[in-house]
């Protein structure tokens, strides 16, 4: 997928207030956490990343196919760790 839009530093998601939320559901939120499958090891979502669709397809794209993810809290990724809104 494209990069992914920056929807604040970094640093910020990082230490921000967190809530997790069904995977489908976290379109259009901040992400807490990394989100990446080794191989090839590149991260799909950092923390501060807005999380769009076509990131979230090939999340599951890449889930089908095997491949070790690695980074979030859920493993599974039934859920994923996003920027708790205000």
């Amino acid at each position: 997928p494209a990069v992914p839009e920056r929807g604040m530093t970094p640093r910020a998601g990082v230490f921000a207030a967190y809530e997790q939320v069904p995977f489908a559901e976290a379109v259009g939120r901040i992400a807490a956490e990394q989100l990446m499958f080794y191989p090839p090891g590149i991260p799909i979502l950092a923390p501060g990343d807005r999380i769009d669709q076509s990131s979230l397809s090939y999340i599951r794209a890449m889930q089908k196919l095997g491949l070790k993810v690695v980074g979030p809290q859920d493993t599974h990724l039934k859920t994923l760790k996003v920027v708790k809104e205000s």
